[in-house]
């Protein structure tokens, strides 16, 4: 009987051991499967965080060129507007420019006049001159008539 309840007392432990050994199979399964749901998890979330930056990366993107887009039309609009005052300043010196010529014309016209008014003051001078130096030569000839009309009587 000893051996008898040896032998039950074996497959007592025996039982309880394959039991503990499927149990900790069992947590081991569900360990493996919770650490893999787990990994699957993190995996998933790592990609909806790849894809949330690529996402913002994009919208960068656009908004960049967006903006760029606008920095070229404004551009585009400055630069015509520059194209603008550039013909009007263009305009503002071609009149200037004709001003200036027909002042030049106008100061060249008043030279010539200046010229001719004093090359006839400058006759006019020699004519008296001449005729103060002939009527000095006749004043002078009456004197010597004078004289010798005086010396004759």
């Amino acid at each position: 009987m000893h051996r008898l309840a040896f032998t039950k007392l074996r497959a007592q432990r025996h039982a309880r051991f394959q039991i503990l050994e499927r149990e900790l199979l069992t947590q081991e399964q569900s360990s493996h499967e919770d650490a893999e749901q787990e990994k699957r998890k993190r995996q998933k979330a790592k990609r909806m965080k790849q894809a949330e930056k690529q996402e913002k990366q994009r919208q960068l993107s656009r908004d960049a060129i967006a903006k760029a887009e606008e920095a070229k039309a404004e551009a585009a609009k400055e630069k015509e507007d520059l194209a603008h005052q550039l013909g009007e300043l263009s305009r503002q010196l071609t009149l200037r420019q004709n001003l200036l010529n027909e002042k030049s014309a106008a100061l060249q016209a008043l030279r010539a006049q200046h010229e001719h008014e004093q090359q006839e003051e400058a006759k006019a001078s020699a004519a008296a001159a001449d005729a103060a130096a002939n009527a000095s030569a006749a004043q002078a000839a009456a004197t010597a008539a004078a004289a010798a009309a005086a010396a004759a009587a």
